[in-house]
């Protein structure tokens, strides 16, 4: 079973890439689990899970429609105290999950896991198993204007500069990363612009098979990966690709440019270069 993470800073255009690896034959994708960012704490590394394990998986296989006879077995209490063992566990539901589809492969996209990756690489290693993290990353400013305006319907609100500051911490985790054979980098924009050339070399990369006549079921993908409350990702919807920028709609141009008076672009830079290097070997 091929594993595969999805992860990066919120509004950089995770849904978009994940309804395109979706139209593989090879794999199988799912709502939004937040299987670990709901259940451990960030800063309290020592704390163990805080919502049931069991709970959370079945919350997870309810809303993908998976049959309850997939369900691993409870954990034990001493191993519920243990957060390599919880993270173990959601790795074995994720593994049922993808099984039950018939498909070699599933991918779990939940941005915030980008702040679980230890500990999902630890508990991987635990089991014997491999698991693989594509690390989707966006312009900075664009990032912090989409998410400031998303976040007026979140319970934790962004303004444009905290939410700026938030992308330039998350963009510095994905490149202590980048240099691991099991963490790759994709460009939000090379989605936009070269859209079928792009996901070939990203499905060459994660040994899947992925066809323009397969990357028409998109819409298909995107569909079922959607909540009821989650209309707005259905923007990407249609035939092709649209670039949907809409910067100037969410923050006024003076704020744009006290935004990129004070953005860092080193991480970013470099993260570009890593990942259009990465895909060029590919295809040599």
């Amino acid at each position: 079973m091929k594993r595969i993470f999805l992860v990066g800073s919120p509004r950089s255009g995770t849904t978009l890439l994940q309804s395109m690896i979706g139209c593989s034959p090879d794999i199988v994708t799912f709502k939004e689990s937040h299987l670990f960012s709901r259940s451990f704490s960030v800063r309290h590394t020592a704390l163990p899970a805080h919502r049931s394990p069991l709970g959370e998986v079945t919350r997870f296989f309810e809303e993908n429609e998976i049959g309850i006879n997939c369900l691993p077995p409870d954990l034990s209490a001493s191993e519920r105290l243990s957060r390599e063992a919880v993270a173990a566990y959601f790795l074995e539901a994720l593994d049922n999950a993808g099984s039950s589809s018939g498909k070699c492969a599933w991918l779990e996209k939940t941005p915030r896991h980008l702040l679980y990756t230890d500990l999902i690489e630890k508990a991987a290693a635990r089991e014997g198993k491999d698991v693989h993290f594509i690390h989707l990353i966006r312009d900075g400013v664009s990032v912090a204007a989409s998410m400031s305006n998303a976040s007026q319907l979140w319970q934790k609100k962004h303004d444009a500069e905290a939410a700026l500051k938030r992308w330039q911490k998350e963009i510095a985790i994905t490149r202590s990363k980048c240099g691991n054979q099991n963490h790759t980098v994709a460009v939000y924009e090379d989605l936009l612009h070269e859209p079928t050339t792009t996901m070939t070399k990203l499905a060459k990369r994660l040994g899947l098979r992925l066809s323009r006549e397969d990357l028409a079921r998109r819409n298909e993908v995107l569909e079922s990966i959607v909540r009821a409350d989650e209309s707005w990702k259905l923007d990407t919807a249609g035939q092709h690709v649209k670039p949907l920028d809409r910067t100037s709609k969410h923050i006024s141009d003076e704020q744009r440019e006290q935004l990129q008076s004070v953005i860092d672009y080193t991480d970013y830079h470099y993260l570009l270069e890593v990942a259009h290097s990465a895909m060029d070997e590919v295809m040599a």
